[in-house]
């Protein structure tokens, strides 16, 4: 017996695979969708999943697209998953980041404001001391806390923009 063919459980794994990285792309939006290069086929037979709603029909549509699946080279579907992936991560950090630094200042001292403006030079001082000082009356008068929302998008957009010209 030649050890050159894969075994039979190692073919249903192989297949078990693309089936999970077909059913994958499914619950992908259909932004990231449109950022994979499918073929068209494929491209077809996911869209048809998407909108099918009966278990029978779905189950076997994705055996469907693990079928078509195995006659392509996937790599290409596996790398763009992987840096959606990479993306999401990114986002993910990135948020908790803007949370971490907006409830520094907002429940520490001026000098971490100070010391966010150090870090991010491109940083409006005047209206992060604006929004803390909007945040305590809020605050004081048990009102909703507005400048908080508004100082975090702000923190946010400017690591964002940060983040893509490179310079974070």
């Amino acid at each position: 017996m030649s050890n050159d063919k894969p075994s039979k459980t190692q073919k249903k794994r192989e297949m078990l695979a693309l089936q999970d990285l077909g059913e994958r792309l499914i619950t992908l939006s259909e932004h990231q969708l449109e950022k994979i290069t499918l073929p068209e086929d494929l491209a077809q037979a996911v869209h048809e999943a998407r909108n099918m709603t009966k278990r029978g029909a779905l189950y076997r549509q994705k055996q469907y697209i693990g079928k078509v699946m195995r006659q392509l080279d996937c790599t290409p579907i596996k790398d763009a998953l992987a840096k959606l992936d990479r993306v999401k991560r990114q986002q993910i950090a990135l948020f908790k980041q803007a949370e971490t630094w907006r409830d520094r200042i907002l429940s520490g001292t001026p000098e971490d404001i100070e010391a966010f403006v150090n870090s991010y030079p491109d940083a409006d001082r005047q209206q992060i001391r604006a929004w803390r000082r909007q945040y305590d009356r809020e605050r004081s008068a048990a009102k909703t806390p507005r400048s908080s929302k508004l100082l975090f998008r702000y923190i946010h957009e400017l690591l964002q923009t940060l983040l893509e010209t490179g310079t974070a």
